[in-house]
């Protein structure tokens, strides 16, 4: 896209009372967390109208410290195809996490080490209520890895809420394993954070193969937001050796960068600990060497493998895939070591076809698409394909929610006000048992 087609606005937000975890804030549970939401409104439909689509997108997992920003070339390029498609977009609206990117900012001096995913399925629904008279339906959810496990949660909290979701490589699982939990924490925390300046950062960044995959506008986009300038709350007793000067914590931080999500809260995303991480010597066995915090989330499915660690909220979203309202298109890629881990057939074919569920796969609901030679970072690495993706999902979505939100509209307008609020003579004839069409034996026990 040669231009960006966005007006953004910014809000500030106070995030869900009460927190998932108790150790998610840092002084007393009813600490007050803020969220950092964008939302972008199209410059060619300053006026939307009834049918414009409203997108919720939620971002991945910190790792590589990703922000609400790097979405945007996928929003640009998801508004050409829709525009073309005959579909509008009214807005898109996305958050940092309370404990990443500009909201870690925020609540930087209030976080602790406790992060619980389902908190931001929590705060967006927060964010709805909030924005309710922008929030018009229909409303449809796009998230990426983490984001995608908490648009379930979100989906789960409200079923009538979304309309569909396109859930991008969600960290969604049935049991958590070494390579998508503790290899990305590890390397998280062994990982360089300080550079002397923004231009040093950004040198370093280009180097990596890693960061060469993504598409520039990407890239460009973390080098902007995904870097932070010295001091921030969180301290530094390493020292750093750069290209071009050396960093440590006591030094002029006039040019100094760090990442704008830290390691330390990008570590605790990964993995809880079912040890206190900070207890005193011999404490820890005195307590009976779990977290004195109660787990109630501890099984053996969300626990890591010879490690003392967990991360029940993708094992539970998993367990819960039955209950999913909304129609879903999972997006995988080949290469991605989540996708490797355990087949996508456990999460396509269990999706939506509990009670209250879509109904599935099997009448179409539910889909599922592998992009080729592309790993977890999706959106990074091939934004047009994943917004070619999400647009042909999405305007086969809408021309089927417009279709039965005629019916459903002109079906209640035709009834008078008066007769909506009452009893029926068709509900007391059912309810008397007169009228049978369609209704099992009722006991009369």
């Amino acid at each position: 896209m040669s231009s960006f087609p966005f007006k953004v606005k910014e809000h500030v937000i106070p995030c869900q009372h009460i927190r998932g975890y108790p150790r998610t804030t840092a002084h007393t549970q009813e600490e007050v967390h803020h969220l950092s939401v964008k939302q972008y409104i199209p410059h060619d439909n300053q006026d939307a109208r009834i049918g414009d689509v409203t997108i919720i997108g939620t971002h991945a997992q910190a790792f590589p410290k990703f922000t609400q920003e790097l979405y945007e070339p996928l929003w640009a390029e998801i508004h050409g195809r829709m525009k073309s498609a005959g579909i509008s977009i009214r807005s898109i609206w996305i958050a940092d996490v309370a404990h990443q990117g500009y909201s870690g900012i925020l609540n930087e001096h209030k976080l602790g080490n406790e992060p619980c995913v389902f908190d931001h399925g929590r705060d967006l629904l927060h964010m709805v209520n909030i924005f309710r008279d922008q929030m018009i339906r229909p409303i449809v959810g796009i998230g990426h890895s983490m984001g995608g496990t908490a648009l379930v949660s979100l989906a789960l909290l409200h079923p009538r809420l979304l309309e569909t979701l396109i859930l991008i490589d969600p960290i969604i699982h049935r049991r958590t394993f070494a390579a998508g939990y503790r290899t990305p924490a590890l390397a998280s925390a062994r990982r360089r954070d300080v550079w002397p300046s923004r231009a040093a950062a950004a040198k370093h960044f280009r180097k990596s193969k890693y960061y060469q995959k993504w598409d520039e506008r990407v890239l460009e986009r973390w080098l902007q937001y995904g870097l932070r300038n010295l001091p921030t709350a969180a301290p530094r007793q390493i020292q750093v050796q750069g290209d071009e000067a050396h960093v440590t914590h006591s030094d002029h931080f006039a040019d100094a960068v760090t990442l704008t999500t830290t390691k330390h809260q990008d570590v605790f995303s990964f993995l809880r600990p079912t040890f206190d991480a900070h207890a005193y010597p011999g404490l820890s066995a005195q307590l009976g060497g779990l977290n004195s915090v109660p787990h109630v989330h501890y099984t053996p499915e969300a626990a890591l493998p010879d490690h003392p660690f967990e991360r029940a909220e993708s094992v539970i979203a998993f367990h819960m895939l039955p209950f999913v309202r909304p129609s879903v298109l999972y997006v995988f890629g080949s290469e991605s070591h989540y996708t490797a881990c355990e087949p996508t057939a456990d999460k396509v074919g269990t999706t939506g076809i509990g009670i209250g569920g879509s109904g599935g796969a099997a009448i179409g609901r539910v889909a599922e698409v592998t992009v080729e030679n592309v790993g977890h970072l999706i959106p990074m690495e091939a934004v047009e394909i994943t917004a070619e993706l999400s647009t042909k999902w999405l305007v086969d979505e809408m021309v089927a929610w417009r279709e039965k939100e005629i019916i459903e509209r002109s079906e209640w307008a035709y009834i008078p006000d008066e007769q909506k609020r009452t009893v029926s003579d068709q509900y007391l004839e059912a309810l008397q048992g007169e009228k049978k069409i369609g209704v099992a034996p009722v006991s009369r026990l």
